[in-house]
């Protein structure tokens, strides 16, 4: 740790300098040497210096940083596009559906008017034959 910290600003200003690929790289390789060296590490000052210099070495942590947020933030907004065309195609099935239903719904609203207009007729007229049997 105490040789990220020395280290950190200056691995910051290679990776403006020469891109952020070839600084995760070498990051990446110095952690395989410097961890298997440290596994390796016979004494004390040799466990001390490897994890030494695998901090100050590994200058992938800064780069690493912004290169994860832009990943992270395309991946919310493809995810909220994604989500926005679901919602928008949802919204748009209900809006038929509800459509639909209203049609079938006057559809046989108009059916029930016609129906009941029929058997008012069909009272109408029996009232009036019952009115002409009792009043000849």
């Amino acid at each position: 740790m105490f040789g990220r910290a020395l280290t950190s600003v200056a691995w910051g200003v290679v990776a403006e300098l020469y891109g952020r690929k070839p600084v995760i790289i070498m990051g990446t390789i110095t952690v395989v040497i410097f961890n298997s060296l440290f596994g390796l590490s016979v004494n004390f000052w040799m466990t001390v210096s490897t994890r030494f210099l695998l901090g100050s070495l590994n200058g992938f942590l800064g780069p690493i940083k912004p290169l994860m947020s832009s990943i992270i933030v395309d991946c919310v907004f493809s995810l909220h596009d994604i989500a926005y065309t679901e919602v928008e195609a949802r919204v748009n099935y209900l809006k038929k559906e509800t459509l639909n239903y209203i049609c079938r719904c006057a559809s046989e609203a108009k059916k029930l008017v016609e129906d009941v207009e029929i058997e008012t007729h069909k009272v109408d007229v029996a009232e009036r034959q019952v009115a002409e049997m009792f009043w000849r």
